[in-house]
């Protein structure tokens, strides 16, 4: 029997995190032109692609007795109609209209004994519109993935023809015993190099597991505390989602970074500076000059082209500092903060459990998991990642993609997540709020569009 396909430490993690109100997918909605394909049509056109990636028909299998990291196995009873649904919005069809639709369709959590997935085809938008809502769990996928998978099932013209059908047998689901064996040689690995270190890991199994745990979340960075009285944004989590977004014109972005200096990446950190500020100051906060929000930067540590799946990535932080009225001036303290990432390597030197997988017996894993799911989050307030997209068009049935809309899970204790996606000439920030805590969400965009008015008008001064 071939090898399993074992989850990595950090994948396995988002399973960990699943629990209460906290679902951990990923996701997206393609805002696309033109009338929407019908149900068969649309399975014509995308079943053929699953041969390209396999995950999507394959399902997570536990390990009895919990001896090692769970396993990714065909699934035999694998349908596609269970996985992509097709609904219709009521007239007008507008984006509000589409927006909460989407966080109801996000709300959910994916049935995990399926492979962890669901596409649905929203018909119905105005302006001769649809548009295709995309859900996976982030044990699956990281963010870079995602992106490579999405131009993989998408064209790069409009009149390509659909593959032909491929016939699919499913590999024959490992034996209880198989799984045991498998787990019991990974949980002996001995590479020389290594072992030194983590056994010094081991002496104290309760120690090792708080501290990684810590770092799991991003609560430990270098033996500084991350701490910050002027986190206003955390707190208890509750079971809905408000999802909204903002469009950015990538031209005026790169206009700025080249004017005012940094990377387009500073000038997004910048914008969504300003939403939550204005957010705060609609509220009625009182900001001193040298208030910050804390958030977590994901970075991907996946070489290009490489799609095998699952999470590589490590993490930065960043505070945002929403105590300073001038756009120009919170750029300028949030490029200075990314250059000292850049030049101290802190992304690279991040620790993760993911380079202590095949040394430490998975069951001290497991508890590594369970613990970080109940980290306090009183330090790291949001989550802001950015995965770049592709700057040409993308079709599908001959539709061209019109916007690309990001979605990204809250984390523990976490009001407010953002992530950035550029395609085609500009840049769509996708916000992701709890329903109860965050119900002013719409002063978010109107914040970043304030925001990057000032650095464009900055700029051309």
């Amino acid at each position: 029997m071939a090898a399993p396909d074992r989850l990595n430490a950090l994948d396995n993690s988002f399973l960990s995190y699943e629990k209460g109100n906290l679902p951990m997918h990923i996701g997206a909605v393609q805002i696309m032109k033109g009338p929407a394909p019908s149900h068969e049509e649309f399975l014509a056109i995308f079943e053929p692609k699953l041969a390209m990636i396999p995950r999507y028909r394959q399902r997570i299998k536990e390990v009895p007795f919990r001896l090692g990291a769970p396993v990714w196995i065909d699934d035999s009873s694998f349908s596609i109609d269970f996985h992509v649904r097709q609904v219709a919005l009521p007239a007008p069809g507008t984006d509000e209209q589409l927006s909460k639709l989407a966080s109801q369709i996000m709300d959910s959590r994916l049935d995990m004994s399926r492979p962890l997935w669901e596409l649905w085809l929203i018909e119905g938008l105005d302006g001769d519109r649809w548009a295709l809502l995309s859900k996976v769990h982030h044990a699956m996928m990281d963010g870079q993935t995602g992106r490579e998978v999405t131009e993989m099932l998408f064209e790069t013209q409009p009149d390509v023809p659909p593959l032909e059908p491929v016939d699919w047998v499913p590999e024959p689901e490992p034996s209880r015993l198989d799984l045991m064996t498998e787990a019991a040689k990974d949980n002996v690995k001995d590479p020389l190099g290594t072992l030194g270190a983590v056994a010094k890991s081991l002496k104290s199994p309760k120690e090792f597991a708080e501290q990684a745990a810590a770092r799991t979340v991003g609560t430990v960075r270098s033996g500084d505390k991350l701490i910050h009285t002027e986190d206003f944004l955390v707190g208890h989590v509750g079971p809905h989602r408000r999802w909204t977004w903002q469009y950015l014109d990538l031209l005026e972005i790169k206009e700025v970074k080249n004017r005012l200096g940094g990377t387009v990446n500073d000038v997004l950190l910048a914008c969504i500076t300003g939403g939550l500020r204005q957010l705060l100051l609609s509220r009625g906060v009182e900001l001193t000059e040298d208030a910050a929000v804390r958030t977590m930067v994901p970075v991907s540590m996946r070489p290009l082209g490489d799609r095998s799946g699952g999470n590589e990535v490590s993490a930065v932080f960043a505070d945002l500092p929403v105590g300073m009225d001038s756009a120009v001036a919170a750029m300028e303290s949030v490029r200075k903060q990314m250059d000292v990432v850049k030049k101290t390597g802190q992304a690279f030197a991040a620790p993760t459990l993911q380079a202590t997988t095949p040394f430490v017996p998975f069951p001290l894993l497991s508890v590594v998991g369970r613990l970080a799911a109940r980290v306090p989050q009183q330090s790291i307030a949001t989550i802001t990642t950015n995965v770049p997209g592709p700057q040409h068009a993308l079709y599908m049935a001959g539709r061209e993609v019109l916007q690309l809309i990001p979605f990204v899970p809250l984390g523990m204790r976490m009001h407010t997540a953002f992530a950035m996606n550029s395609y085609h000439g500009g840049v769509t920030v996708g916000i992701t709020a709890d329903w109860d805590a965050v119900p002013d969400v719409e002063e978010i965009p109107t914040g970043i569009r304030a925001h990057l008015g000032q650095l464009v008008e900055a700029a051309a001064a």
